[in-house]
């Protein structure tokens, strides 16, 4: 359960760098409806952690009280970090690897 809450984490932060590498800034209807479709996916995944963080914790509460909730704290914590995360993180990949410039969005290139 431990490694599918893992994954799911993941899944979330994969989501929120995707999107910051798709969505360009100048807002097109077209793009609009991508992060849609990612961003319900995203919650889906959010909820489904939030699931699978208060299974693992009833089953932790059997061995380890002290540990309750720990799983579903850091479900909150990180789970609700992550679309603040992901386009930082972009933006750095960006930068050290020149993708896109650096930017959020693969479309923000400039022409000369």
């Amino acid at each position: 359960m431990k490694k599918t809450w893992v994954v799911f984490l993941a899944g979330i932060y994969i989501g929120s760098f995707y999107g910051a590498f798709q969505a360009p800034e100048n807002g097109s209807a077209v793009a609009a409806a991508g992060e849609e479709i990612l961003r319900n996916i995203q919650r889906t995944l959010f909820f489904a952690l939030m699931v699978l963080s208060f299974l693992i914790d009833i089953v932790q509460m059997r061995y380890d009280r002290d540990k309750a909730f720990l799983f579903l704290f850091l479900a909150l914590i990180m789970g609700g970090m992550a679309d603040l995360i992901g386009p930082i993180q972009y933006k750095i990949v960006g930068a050290v690897f020149d993708i896109g410039g650096g930017k959020v969005g693969m479309n923000d290139v400039e022409l000369p």
